[in-house]
């Protein structure tokens, strides 16, 4: 019986008009990738980065690949979205307010608070937090509220309209939101 050798690779890439692009270039493109507005992304979002930053034919097996020979692997996570016919939140003064309430109403949104310490119920938000923390607040050191301010628009900026959301199509959320708008992506709905 012969044993099944794996196919060699060629050591490049093709750009979408048929321009080879070396393994070497690809890689440092990775670098610079998870240096900016990469630095959370797993081999499949990076591999979609590839793929309409520099119109690379490249599948995620190889930039998983070149990912690994380059050390920058991250740990994969699978964060479901979720829509949801109601708003949950936890019990927080912004959420008990007569203010909030009416709106609540106004809008004809349903609006169910959480039980007190159960976080878990609210997991979407929570690990929304988790991502926040990681991404922004360990990031950083603040030497003010003002650059604390500064910090956090900037990186909600990022995340709304570049950052690519795997739950999402790997789009960032402004891009999808259009997307869906002009009713060019179609979702699946789904609850927690």
């Amino acid at each position: 019986m012969q044993k099944c050798r794996r196919k060699e690779s060629p050591g490049y890439s093709l750009t979408k008009i048929g321009k080879k692009i070396s393994d070497e270039q690809i890689k440092e493109w990775l670098n610079e990738l998870i240096c900016c507005d990469g630095f959370p992304y797993g081999y499949n979002k990076l591999t979609i980065c590839l793929k309409e930053e520099y119109n690379l034919l490249i599948n995620r097996k190889k930039v998983y690949r070149l990912c690994k020979g380059l050390n920058i692997l991250k740990p994969q996570r699978t964060i479901q979205g979720m829509i949801l016919p109601k708003i949950r939140t936890d019990n927080g003064p912004q959420f008990t307010s007569n203010l909030f309430e009416e709106t609540v109403k106004e809008l004809g949104v349903i609006h169910e608070r959480i039980p007190i310490k159960t976080p878990n119920m609210n997991a979407h938000i929570e690990s929304f937090h988790s991502i926040f923390e990681d991404e922004c607040y360990s990031q950083n050191e603040f030497e003010s509220f003002m650059n604390a301010y500064s910090v956090v628009t900037d990186y909600m900026k990022y995340y709304n309209e570049r950052k690519r959301h795997g739950s999402i199509k790997f789009m960032p959320p402004h891009k999808f939101y259009a997307a869906f708008i002009d009713d060019k992506v179609k979702v699946k709905p789904f609850t927690a």
